[in-house]
């Protein structure tokens, strides 16, 4: 299933702070209780397919073969670099406020 942005404000989108790419939802929209207005694209892809998905599109996925390959390629797009700035910043401001945990956790070792 895959939602626009507009739809997953509706289903409670958050993210884990300070990770790049992953979203979470507060509803399950793979257990059918979508909430009003919202309307998911559904795609059933075969061997072979691949299924790009816009930027700030949320998307869940089940498995209905036996197995299944997931690749994700994250492109760089306009506005990256600001948003980069300003989660390093909020990073800086509010682990100092962090107790008991390890000091290199705030640090994503890809930046």
């Amino acid at each position: 299933l895959l939602f626009q942005p507009a739809d997953a404000k509706l289903l409670g989108e958050t993210r884990l702070p300070f990770e790049d790419a992953s979203t979470f939802m507060v509803r399950d929209p793979l257990a059918g209780n979508l909430p009003a207005g919202c309307r998911p694209f559904e795609a059933t892809l075969e061997p072979m397919d691949v299924l790009f998905v816009p930027r700030h599109w949320v998307h869940a996925v089940e498995c209905v073969s036996s197995w299944s390959l997931s690749i994700n390629q994250w492109l760089d797009a306009p506005g990256d670099a600001e948003e980069r700035v300003h989660e390093g910043v909020a990073r800086c401001l509010a682990s100092p406020l962090l107790e008991g945990a390890p000091e290199a956790w705030w640090l994503n070792p890809g930046e």
